[in-house]
């Protein structure tokens, strides 16, 4: 029940807020696919807890605000975009637009909601670790090692594509690739400490976050 009510308030503040003075919005099938889809990602991860910021701010290094700023952003920003201005498209055919960005949406958040499923217990909101902790390199962490942030990146510029916002697809882009790359960094300092040699080596046999790649 906790992290439904938590679920319900995120998706409250970050999707029906920006249209409150379009009501009428909240029935089409863009918003609802919208909600939707990020209902199912924040309700398949741990319950956002605000005390996770503060409690792990030797390890986390306020990774995980800086990615929740920067996905109120990207996200609501979209949302009111599309709602009320619709900047960037004015001129060019939208649906390829709208298509593509689903697909960026289904493919990111399959990715997401499996590897978080994946890691099980040893997945956390904030950067955290205890001394039960797991190297996971099976499943999506065979070829990457942060295949949850690859799709959240996805599904996240995903959906302002889905919603015809060009403006903050482009922001999207840059600011939560930004938050991604200052969280995997906070994150591989401890996994070094905490694995050492082990979690080297997996280094060397694994990408960031693009298989063969990057």
């Amino acid at each position: 029940m906790k992290k439904l009510i938590s679920t319900f308030i995120l998706c409250s503040i970050i999707c029906c807020l920006p249209i409150i003075g379009k009501p009428e919005l909240y029935l089409s099938k863009e918003f609802l696919t919208i909600v939707f889809f990020f209902f199912l990602l924040f309700f398949t991860q741990p319950t956002f807890e605000a005390s996770d910021i503060k409690t792990n701010s030797e390890t986390d290094k306020f990774s995980m605000l800086f990615i929740l700023i920067s996905l109120i952003i990207v996200l609501s920003g979209s949302i009111i975009d599309w709602a009320y201005f619709q900047m960037g498209l004015d001129s060019i055919n939208k649906i390829p637009f709208q298509y593509f960005g689903l697909i960026l949406l289904l493919l990111g958040s399959s990715i997401r909601i499996w590897a978080i499923l994946h890691l099980g217990k040893y997945f956390s909101n904030a950067v955290s670790f205890n001394s039960e902790h797991k190297l996971i390199k099976s499943g999506p962490y065979k070829l990457i090692r942060h295949p949850s942030y690859l799709g959240a990146y996805l599904a996240i510029i995903g959906s302002a594509l889905f919603l015809k916002s060009i403006v903050f697809f482009l922001i999207g882009l840059i600011v939560m690739l930004s938050a991604y790359l200052y969280r995997i960094k906070v994150e591989e300092i401890g996994l070094i400490e905490l694995f050492g040699s082990e979690y080297q080596e997996y280094k060397k046999k694994s990408k960031k976050m693009i298989p063969f790649v990057y």
